[in-house]
């Protein structure tokens, strides 16, 4: 639909006006409950996976700006974690090892690790907050779309895709934090 038919639609009359409104106060609501679900089969899947790991999501997707699943080794040292992220209110997806700068303060990045992951996704790159972070483009880069909300919503394919990219990144970050954790 574009959206001129859509603007002609609602402003046709009073009752179509109405849908508009339930409609819009709804959408939060109903993006909400699919990411949520989301989320928990995301978690099943790699905790089936990654037996002893910590699974946690941290704020909210598409509500706050940069809402986080987490997923790390109780043996990593404190501030580490593989994090997908919902950047700007999901106008794009990250993934990789997040760094909590306020916990590890000045510490600094491992060239190793950052290799390690390039191996498997060579466009990662570290920066601020992240030790290695890599830009989703697929399944999808904005997860803000219905599509792609649909997509979340109904298409195992799309949650096996996360699930993988996620899972050969941990892998790949395992062997590098568990030398991490005993040089500290």
């Amino acid at each position: 639909m574009k959206s001129e038919s859509i603007h002609d639609y609602i402003l046709k009359n009073e009752r179509n006006l109405g849908i508009a409104g339930a409609v819009g106060e709804a959408w939060p609501i109903v993006r909400g409950q699919i990411v949520s679900a989301f989320l928990d089969r995301l978690g099943a899947e790699m905790g089936k996976k990654l037996k002893g790991w910590q699974l946690e999501p941290y704020n909210t997707f598409f509500t706050d700006a940069y809402g986080k699943f987490f997923v790390w080794k109780p043996s990593w040292p404190e501030g580490y974690s593989v994090s997908l992220e919902c950047v700007k209110y999901g106008q794009k997806m990250v993934f990789g090892l997040w760094r909590d700068e306020d916990m590890i303060r000045k510490r600094e990045f491992y060239p190793e690790l950052l290799a390690a992951v390039q191996e498997r996704f060579p466009s990662a790159r570290s920066m601020a907050w992240w030790e290695a972070m890599v830009e989703m483009h697929s399944p999808a880069a904005d997860w803000r779309e219905p599509k792609v909300l649909w997509r979340m919503h109904k298409d195992d394919e799309f949650l096996d895709e996360v699930s993988q990219q996620l899972l050969d990144f941990a892998k790949a970050c395992a062997p590098i934090m568990g030398k991490m954790a005993t040089q500290r």
